[in-house]
């Protein structure tokens, strides 16, 4: 059974939950992110699974893309709303998550995504993707 929708880079694959998924946005929310994680992935030639630093400015490209489901929601509400979104990928998701204990690892991965911020602005592949 599937747990987790994820990017699996040793195997070149995005898997989906779809025992997960509650109707079409859902999964086209959660293939968007994906899809911008294995891009950026292959891009930076594997450097999400090593880099803690390239893995946060990832995140919050990859929710940011997810957000552009919604249609019209103000600058603002999209750019919390991928912040959000991104500290929860880095602290659960991130190359190097437990090397540190839990609660210092939380503090590490929001300040990880507050110093990548400048990445909210980065829109490839698709200049046009995000609006």
């Amino acid at each position: 059974m599937c747990i987790r929708d994820s990017y699996k880079p040793e195997e070149g694959k995005i898997v989906l939950c779809l025992n997960l998924m509650k109707n079409v946005l859902h999964l086209k929310e959660n293939l968007d992110r994906e899809l911008m994680m294995s891009y950026d992935d292959l891009l930076n030639d594997g450097a999400l699974r090593r880099d803690d630093k390239e893995y946060a400015c990832s995140a919050i490209r990859a929710c940011r893309a997810e957000l552009n489901n919604y249609g019209e929601m103000n600058e603002e509400n999209v750019r919390k709303a991928t912040f959000s979104c991104a500290k929860y990928m880095v602290r659960n998701r991130g190359p190097n998550v437990g090397r540190l204990p839990y609660d210092s690892w939380v503090r590490y991965a929001n300040r990880l995504v507050d110093e990548n911020s400048f990445c909210f602005a980065k829109r490839e592949p698709y200049p046009g993707f995000y609006g």
